[in-house]
């Protein structure tokens, strides 16, 4: 599974990117069906990221409890590795649909998850992390739904 192992490397940023414009190369398409093919993994998974504006995030969240990714998303079964990847959102997924993509990997270690395009998770709990009264961080407990 070779469009595994270049999506752990690189290929990640084209094809996310693309697909993030509606572009569904097919690059996208092969690593879609070669993902799809394997079995899923239920189970809670870490994904860390930056978000720009972080109230106007938590704002959005507010009003709208369901997180919707619209490229691959990557996550680890494994905490400390998705921390160290940074980020001020800290998202905790109870999920169903991610596939092990581990032994594929070019970094076998960071015990990836890999969840296909359209991944949609619900809000079970938000935390803020304030720091002299301004939003630093956001924890995010979600359930794929």
């Amino acid at each position: 599974m070779q469009i595994i192992t270049d999506y752990t490397r690189e290929a990640y940023r084209p094809i996310n990117r693309n697909l993030l414009q509606g572009i569904a190369t097919e690059q996208a398409k092969t690593l879609f069906n070669a993902v799809a093919a394997l079995p899923m993994m239920p189970g809670t998974s870490y994904r860390t990221f930056t978000v720009d504006n972080i109230e106007q995030y938590v704002e959005q969240i507010k009003r709208s409890p369901v997180l919707t990714f619209a490229a691959f998303s990557s996550a680890s079964r494994l905490q400390p590795v998705a921390l160290k990847f940074g980020g001020n959102v800290r998202l905790t997924i109870e999920g169903k649909t991610g596939r092990d993509i581990a032994v594929y990997s070019d970094a076998p270690r960071e015990a990836e998850t890999l969840f296909l395009p359209a991944l949609n998770l619900r809000i079970r709990r938000l935390k803020t992390v304030k720091v002299a009264g301004q939003i630093v961080a956001v924890e995010i407990e979600a359930n794929e739904v």
